[in-house]
């Protein structure tokens, strides 16, 4: 439908027409929008400065998480807490992972897995025995 036949038709409705042509109109446009899939990909990062010849020595993960863009995760575990809780995930301008509706690829997801595992360790033991994945 042409401009100039939209604009007639919409001076000849009624006011409760007029809101029923609105929400047509809205899921219209709705409609022509392209939705790309959310799936998200997790990559580990593994930093070792020295041999871990004692127990001070450390080994360091970092993760990166996007999906054309890999954003430098800055807190593991509040990344983590907010997954198992099903909250919003916001890394970057781009990075926007919707509980419910995005989605990890398979291989990102058993690496979140394993990470939330030692998450629930920790948490539970506090422990000196076990090493403190997340300080």
């Amino acid at each position: 439908m042409k401009r100039q036949e939209r604009m007639r038709l919409k001076n000849e409705l009624t006011a409760e027409d007029l809101r029923a042509y609105k929400v047509i109109e809205y899921f219209n446009d709705v409609n022509d929008i392209n939705l790309k899939a959310s799936i998200f990909h997790v990559t580990p990062e593994f930093v070792i400065d020295k041999m871990l010849k004692t127990d001070e020595d450390r080994a360091i993960m970092i993760l990166h998480a996007g999906d054309d863009k890999l954003y430098k995760l800055q807190s593991l575990k509040k990344f983590i807490s907010d997954y198992l809780t099903g909250e919003n995930i916001l890394l970057g301008r781009d990075f926007k992972f919707v509980a419910g509706e995005s989605e990890f690829d398979r291989s990102s997801k058993k690496i979140i897995d394993i990470i939330a595992s030692l998450y629930d360790i920790q948490n539970i033991s506090d422990s000196k025995m076990f090493v403190k994945a997340y300080s």
